[in-house]
């Protein structure tokens, strides 16, 4: 084996292990409140959210589609076998690390809402945990090992994911405050004030005592 070749091997091994046990290390600290990857895929992401912050997932109906982030960890035991066993899977190698780097991205936008709209939390930088950092390398050195030579290729792949995640965020998180703000909007079929309210009240009072 050349240089080169033990190189790539042992930055792979190295990649795929953060990867791995990164996803289950916790990744933000939410004010003594930790969330760590795996809590994505298995509902505890937004158990805790609601727990410490009282914002439940806004979208319920689309819970399950979180259990594809389990293609995270998956994929980096792929990662390591294959590393182990010199083999070369190239493409598919890269739907792991881009699906982390994702998933960093969502924790990381919902944190900065929970910061600019709840206010407990004060800042986005004390929240990151050693598990957001191992994962963050991890899904980096695969890409870059695992995609020979095409660093413009590579370039691309570390930006993709989070660009997606990061527009479908943002898209989701303005639907949101949209429909929020149309049921502002609406106008009530029927107002009462409180002048009238008495009124009615020491009428029906009236008649009851006749």
């Amino acid at each position: 084996m050349s240089a080169t070749a033990s190189s790539r091997k042992g930055l792979l091994l190295v990649s795929g292990l953060f990867l791995l046990v990164g996803f289950f290390l916790p990744w933000l600290n939410w004010l003594g409140t930790t969330v760590s990857g795996y809590d994505l895929p298995s509902g505890g992401f937004f158990a805790a959210s609601e727990k410490k912050f009282d914002l439940a997932n806004p979208f319920p109906q689309y819970a399950a589609l979180n259990y594809v982030f389990w293609i995270v960890p998956a994929g980096a035991l792929l990662v390591l076998i294959a590393a182990l066993l010199n083999k070369r899977i190239h493409w598919l190698a890269a739907v792991p690390p881009m699906m982390a780097l994702a998933m960093i991205t969502i924790y990381l936008r919902f944190t900065q809402s929970v910061i600019d709209y709840v206010g407990t939390v004060k800042s986005l930088l004390p929240t990151f945990q050693m598990g957001l950092y191992a994962t963050a390398l991890g899904a980096l050195g695969i890409i870059i090992g695992f995609i020979p030579r095409q660093w413009m290729v590579k370039l691309i792949l570390i930006v993709l994911g989070p660009a997606v995640a990061w527009f479908g965020f943002n898209f989701l998180n303005n639907k949101l405050n949209g429909n929020h703000a149309a049921t502002e909007n609406v106008k009530s079929a029927y107002t009462v004030t409180a002048t009238n309210l008495l009124s009615e009240f020491a009428a029906n009072d009236t008649l009851a005592d006749r």
